[in-house]
């Protein structure tokens, strides 16, 4: 179980890196800002769609093997983007990755309440929450590394410098695939044909639940792709100092986890 709780923290890693440098480095590439907008969209498009049949054949099929495939796909994600720079590349990228993020949310939460009980179902949400947040706090940090890496290497561009925290973020998925291994997972039974029996009621909570859900994203989606690029193309501030202020709300809420 602990090792499924201690993944989320090199998940957080590269959540935290690419929050800071994902849509500025999209542009020191020279992208405009509505091809920034598509290599964006790819990965969201493929997570609101995906996420919802993966879910289902994780219960049917078992979890462990798409958190396995979720690491290896956003990995692949990151070497791509690595590798390739012309848009077309970029937009298969964003999405081989938005498909290996909408295997993991479900699935891990799912196995995670199944090896747990009560109070010990309660801590292990509680420190899988707290390690994501320090992941995140972490690799936010780690989006200053273009910046001294040019400092101490003359000659170096900023745009080659920053395309390495890809490698940072292929690395913190394989880390995570590494831990998620040797974790087992009892084979799902066989059901009958009972199919989805729901109440009214229960239709209702869900139906409120996923247009909360439907707001939420839709401001997410329009602010947290590009707050650190507005700062940095509209003010010039560096990418590390929003990665310090990335990391600063991420302690803060790796703090309410633990508090809670």
């Amino acid at each position: 179980m602990w090792l499924l709780v201690l993944s989320s923290f090199p998940v957080g890693v590269s959540l935290g890196l690419r929050m800071v440098f994902f849509m500025p480095y999209l542009a020191m590439l020279g992208l405009s800002e509505a091809q920034m907008g598509l290599v964006a969209v790819a990965s969201s498009a493929a997570m609101a769609l995906l996420a919802v049949p993966f879910g289902l054949l994780a219960d049917l099929r078992g979890r462990k093997p798409f958190l396995l495939a979720s690491r290896l796909l956003v990995a692949s994600s990151d070497l791509m983007f690595f590798f390739r720079l012309d848009l077309v590349s970029l937009v298969l990228a964003n999405l081989l990755g938005g498909i290996g993020a909408s295997m993991i949310g479900a699935s891990r939460q799912a196995l995670l309440a199944d090896k747990t009980r009560g109070a010990r179902r309660r801590r292990a949400f509680t420190a899988s929450s707290m390690a994501f947040s320090t992941g995140c706090t972490a690799g936010s940090i780690l989006a200053a590394f273009p910046e001294l890496y040019v400092a101490l290497r003359p000659g170096v561009e900023l745009l080659e410098a920053t395309r390495l925290l890809f490698l940072f973020c292929a690395l913190s998925s394989l880390t995570a695939f590494l831990l998620l291994l040797p974790v087992g997972e009892e084979r799902p039974r066989a059901a009958g044909r009972s199919g989805l029996r729901l109440t009214i009621k229960s239709w209702r909570a869900i139906g409120s639940y996923c247009a909360f859900q439907a707001l939420l994203g839709s401001g997410a989606g329009l602010v947290v792709p590009w707050f650190s690029y507005y700062f940095w193309r509209r003010f010039g501030v560096k990418l590390s100092s929003i990665g310090f202020l990335f990391a600063a709300t991420q302690a803060l809420l790796a703090l309410g986890s633990l508090s809670a």
